[in-house]
């Protein structure tokens, strides 16, 4: 993806995520995942967007765990 693909990769979750819900559908949590084929990023930069998303409350529902090794 560009440089400056923050707000491109924030679209695609929020775009997924609409589509689910008005289709009355479940969410496949793999679809969300860093190594997606929708996606495709590296997990710190992954972790970034879902920690900023969920701070300015695009979503909700999302337990971020802080794990060692």
């Amino acid at each position: 993806m560009a440089k400056d693909d923050y707000y491109v990769i924030v679209y695609q979750i929020l775009a997924y995520l609409y589509r689910k819900l008005k289709d009355g559908e479940q969410v496949d949590p793999e679809f969300l995942m860093h190594d997606s084929p929708i996606l495709r990023i590296n997990e710190p930069y992954w972790s970034y967007i879902i920690e900023n998303m969920l701070k300015q409350e695009f979503v909700e529902g999302i337990v971020m765990q802080r794990a060692f090794g």
